[in-house]
C-alpha cells in the first residue's frame, strides 16, 4: 500500500475540524477507500474525520452522518465504552502505545453489536505530538479477517 502521500502532510491538525476539512481529509485518506476492512481516522477528541465506504456499510451509516461524531460514544457499546475511553486518553496523551492488534465490539446504527479485531496507527506531528489515530478493523468472527495485513503500516510524521 502506497502511503507516500502522507509524506507530504503539512499538518495533521486538519483532523481537528473534520467537517470543515472534509474534502482535504477525504483526498488524503482516499488510499483506503477500496480496502475490504473498516478504515477510520479519528482526532484527539475521538471525532470521526474519515471513514471508508466499507466502514460506512458495516456501520449502516454514511460518512457525512458519521463525520464529526465521537467514535467512542456513538459506535462503541456502552458496556465497553468507559474502558476504551480511558485507553484512548492514555494513547492520545502518549502514555501508552497502541497494541499490535486488539479486539472490541462496535455498535452499528441499527443497534447490532459486532466483535471486531483492530490495528491502530498514530498520526503524529513532526515534534512527536499525537494528532489522531488511523484504525483498521474487521469482524473478528470472519475466517478471512484481513486486519493483520495492516499491522506493519508506517505513517510518517507531518511536516509541522
Amino acid at each position: 500500500m502506497d502511503l507516500t502521500r502522507f509524506d507530504k502532510v503539512d499538518d495533521y491538525s486538519i483532523l481537528d475540524s473534520p467537517k470543515t476539512n472534509a474534502e482535504r481529509l477525504d483526498t488524503l485518506f482516499s488510499v483506503f477507500d477500496d480496502l475490504p476492512v473498516l478504515a477510520l481516522a479519528i482526532n484527539q477528541q475521538a471525532q470521526i474525520a474519515y471513514l471508508n465506504p466499507e466502514g460506512s456499510g458495516i456501520l449502516n451509516s454514511g460518512l457525512e452522518q458519521c463525520r464529526g461524531q465521537c467514535w467512542l460514544t456513538s459506535y462503541i457499546p456502552s458496556d465497553q465504552r468507559q474502558e476504551l475511553i480511558l485507553v484512548f486518553e492514555q494513547v492520545i496523551n502518549g502514555n501508552i502505545e497502541p497494541f499490535g492488534t486488539n479486539t472490541n465490539d462496535i455498535l452499528t446504527a441499527d443497534g447490532s453489536i459486532i466483535p471486531f479485531k483492530w490495528t491502530n496507527h498514530l498520526l503524529k506531528s513532526q515534534s512527536g505530538s499525537i494528532k489522531g489515530i488511523c484504525c483498521f478493523g474487521s469482524d473478528s468472527r470472519s475466517p478471512t479477517n484481513e486486519v493483520d495485513r495492516f499491522v506493519d503500516l508506517n505513517f510518517p510524521a507531518s511536516l509541522k
